[in-house]
C-alpha cells in the first residue's frame, strides 16, 4: 500500500465515517474485507519497526561504552575524586546518615573505582546521625550496629562528630515490643559508640532518662577530644510524654560533664528537670553554655534568678551565655540581693529570656526582679545582647545596668512601651546590628493584648535627617523590624522609605516583615529597589493570609476528611527564617 491509499477521503465509505450512521451487514462484511490489506500492512511496519528499535538501543549501548572512556572524569586521580566527593556531601545538617540517597554511603553506590575511593576517604565518614528505634529485632538491630561500626573504622584517626537519637519508650504504633530486647539493643549501641570515645569531638545526645543513666554508666573515665556537647530528652522531642511524672527526673549531668575537660560548647533542650538541676551544669573553664528552650515552653532548663547568678557565678571564663529565668515568688526562691555581683569579664555574647508564673500579680516585682538579675551580671566586655519576653509589659528599661555602650549587636523580643524603647536606642550608639520583635502579647492586670511598642516616632529617630546631627544608632549597618501585630502595622510605608533612603549609604542589610501586606506606593516600591539595586540587601516580606482553596468542596464533611488539608495551623515563629508567615510569604523586594 501506499501513502496516498491510506487517505481518508479516498474510502469507499468517507461519507459514514465520523457521522453516527450504523452500517448494514452488508456493509460491515465490506469494511472487514476492505480492511485486511491495511492490517497486513500494519503487521508488517510494526514489525520492522521493532527491528529497528532493536538496531537502534544495540547502537546507543554501543556508543555509550565505548563514550564513556572519553569522559573527562577518567583522567582524575583519585585524590582530587575525594575532594570532589566531599564537596558533595549534604550540606543542610551536621551529621550525614546511613541512606544509599544521600552520600556518602550514595558514592559508593556509582562503580568500583568510586567505592574504593569513597571507603579510602576518612574525612567521609567522620560525622554520623545513629537513630535507634525502640522496636528492632536482634538481627536487625545486629545488621544496624555493624554497620554503624564499619562507619565510624572508615574515619581513620579523625575527630568524630556523632548524633545519637534513641528512645525507651514503647510508642503508640508499636505492636510488637520487646522491652528486655529494647533495652540491650540500646546497651551495645552505646558500647559500640564509646569504643571510639577518645577520638568523639562534637556529641549530641538525644536520649530518653534511663538511656542517659546507661550512658553515663558505660561511659570512660574521660572524653579527652570533645568540645561540643548538645543534650534532648528523646521522648519529649518525638512528642511522647508518658514517662512525665509530678517529680521531674534527676540526670547525671554532672558525672557526664566531669569527664568532659576540654568542653568549649554545651547546649541542653527540652527537658522536664527538677528544680535545681542547673545547677550541674556549671563548668569553671567552659567557654559557651546555652540552656534555652527554643521559645519560652513547659519544658526546658528554666532557672530562678538565684539559680541563674549561682551558676553564672561558677563559669568565671564563660564568653556566651542563653539562658532562661523563671521570675516569680512562688518557687521557693527570694529576690537576689543588689550586692550580689557576677563578674563576667569575657562574657561577649548574651542571650536572656525571662518568663514569670501563672500566679505573679504584680508585674512591677517581676520587673523588678527581671532588672535586679541584668544589674547583677557584671559583663564589660559584652558585645552581643539579646533579651526576650513573652509574659510581661515592660514600663522600665531592666537591662539599663549593662553596658549598652559597647555594644555591636542588640535584639528585642519583648512588649515594651514608648519612652523605655527610646531610651534603649539612645543608649546603644555604637551597635551596628539592630532587631527587633513587635508582636501582641495578652498580659496586664486585665489580661489586655499589649505589644512592642515601636512605632514610627522611633523609626524617624533612627532616620537621618540633618547631616550635622547624628540619628539613633548612627554606625548601624544592619537592621530587621519583624512586625507581627494583628491589629496592624504601627510605621508607615512612608517612613521605612525615608528611612532606608537615609541610610542607605551605611545600611549592608535591611530586613522588614509585617504580619498585613503595607500599602506602599508604586513610586516608593521603584525608589526601594534602586537601593537594592545599588548594593543594599534589602528584603520586604509579608505573610500569606489563611485562605482555603475551596470552602464548598463535594468531599466537605465526609468522616475521617481533614476540615482543612492543604493549610498549616500553626507554625512557630522561631523558625530558622523569621521572615517567613506561618502561611507562606509574599515577597515585595
Amino acid at each position: 500500500m501506499d501513502e496516498t491509499s491510506l487517505d481518508i477521503a479516498s474510502s469507499p465509505f468517507a461519507s459514514m465515517i465520523g457521522t453516527n450512521c450504523f452500517p448494514s451487514a452488508a456493509e460491515r462484511a465490506s469494511v472487514k474485507e476492505f480492511l485486511v490489506a491495511p492490517q497486513l500492512e500494519k503487521s508488517r511496519l510494526e514489525a520492522e519497526l521493532s527491528h529497528v528499535q532493536a538496531l537502534l538501543k544495540r547502537n546507543e549501548g554501543y556508543l555509550h561504552a565505548h563514550q564513556a572512556l572519553l569522559s573527562p572524569i577518567r583522567k582524575l586521580p583519585a585524590e582530587t575524586l575525594a575532594e570532589i566527593l566531599k564537596q558533595c556531601l549534604p550540606t543542610d545538617t551536621l551529621y550525614p546518615v546511613r541512606s544509599l540517597k544521600e552520600g556518602p554511603l550514595l558514592f559508593t553506590t556509582i562503580c568500583r573505582d568510586w567505592r574504593e575511593v569513597s571507603v579510602n576517604t576518612p574525612q567521609l565518614w567522620k560525622s554520623l546521625h545513629v537513630y535507634l528505634p525502640p522496636h528492632l529485632s536482634r538481627d536487625t538491630f545486629s545488621q544496624r550496629n555493624a554497620g554503624i561500626a564499619l562507619w565510624l573504622e572508615r574515619s581513620g584517626s579523625l575527630p568524630l562528630s556523632i548524633s545519637f537519637h534513641g528512645r525507651t519508650t514503647r510508642p503508640s504504633w508499636c505492636t510488637e515490643f520487646d522491652e528486655l530486647q529494647m533495652n540491650e539493643n540500646m546497651e551495645y549501641c552505646i558500647r559500640a559508640l564509646l569504643r571510639f570515645s577518645d577520638r568523639i569531638a562534637v556529641l549530641t545526645l538525644s536520649l530518653s532518662i534511663p538511656a542517659f543513666t546507661l550512658f553515663d554508666k558505660l561511659s570512660p573515665s574521660h572524653f579527652p577530644a570533645l568540645v561540643f556537647l548538645r543534650l534532648r530528652d528523646a521522648n519529649l522531642y518525638e512528642g511522647s510524654f508518658t514517662h512525665l511524672s509530678n517529680n521531674p527526673a534527676i540526670i547525671p549531668f554532672a558525672s557526664l560533664l566531669g569527664r568532659m575537660p576540654h568542653l568549649k560548647a554545651l547546649r541542653v533542650h527540652q527537658f522536664h528537670l527538677r528544680n535545681g538541676a542547673a545547677s550541674s551544669f556549671g563548668l569553671g573553664s567552659l567557654p559557651s553554655i546555652d540552656l534555652s528552650t527554643r521559645g519560652i515552653t513547659t519544658f526546658g532548663v528554666l532557672v530562678t534568678a538565684t539559680e541563674g547568678l549561682a551558676l553564672l557565678s561558677r563559669m568565671p571564663l564563660v564568653q556566651s551565655v542563653n539562658m532562661v529565668f523563671r521570675l516569680g515568688r512562688n518557687l521557693n526562691d527570694t529576690h537576689p540581693s543588689p550586692s550580689a555581683v557576677v563578674n563576667l569579664v569575657y562574657l561577649s555574647e548574651m542571650r536572656l529570656a525571662f518568663t514569670s508564673t501563672r500566679s505573679i500579680d504584680q508585674t512591677s516585682d517581676v520587673q523588678t526582679e527581671m532588672t535586679l538579675v541584668c544589674d547583677s551580671i557584671q559583663c564589660p566586655s559584652l558585645r552581643s545582647f539579646s533579651i526576650c519576653c513573652h509574659d510581661l509589659f515592660i514600663t522600665q528599661l531592666p537591662f539599663r545596668g549593662l553596658p549598652l555602650h559597647t555594644l555591636e549587636t542588640l535584639e528585642l523580643d519583648i512588649s515594651i512601651s514608648k519612652e523605655p524603647l527610646f531610651e534603649c536606642l539612645s543608649l546603644v550608639s555604637n551597635i551596628s546590628s539592630l532587631r527587633i520583635h513587635t508582636t501582641d502579647r495578652l498580659s496586664g492586670p486585665n489580661n489586655t493584648t499589649v505589644a512592642c511598642a515601636f512605632e514610627e516616632s522611633h523609626l524617624v529617630g533612627l532616620t537621618q535627617v540633618d547631616i550635622d546631627v547624628d540619628p539613633l544608632c548612627p554606625k548601624l549597618q544592619k537592621c530587621q523590624f519583624l512586625e507581627r501585630i494583628v491589629s496592624g502595622l504601627n510605621v508607615s510605608p512612608g517612613a521605612i522609605v525615608n528611612f532606608i533612603k537615609s541610610r542607605r549609604k551605611t545600611l549592608k542589610d535591611c530586613d522588614f516583615f509585617f504580619m498585613h501586606k503595607p500599602s506602599f506606593t508604586s513610586e516608593q516600591l521603584n525608589s526601594l529597589r534602586k537601593y537594592k539595586e545599588d548594593g543594599l540587601n534589602l528584603r520586604l516580606h509579608w505573610a500569606k493570609p489563611f485562605s482555603p482553596s475551596n470552602w464548598d468542596t463535594p468531599t466537605m464533611g465526609l468522616p475521617n476528611f481533614p476540615y482543612i488539608s492543604q493549610q498549616p495551623l500553626y507554625q512557630n515563629y522561631d523558625a530558622l527564617d523569621a521572615m517567613e508567615g506561618p502561611y507562606g510569604t509574599e515577597v515585595m523586594i
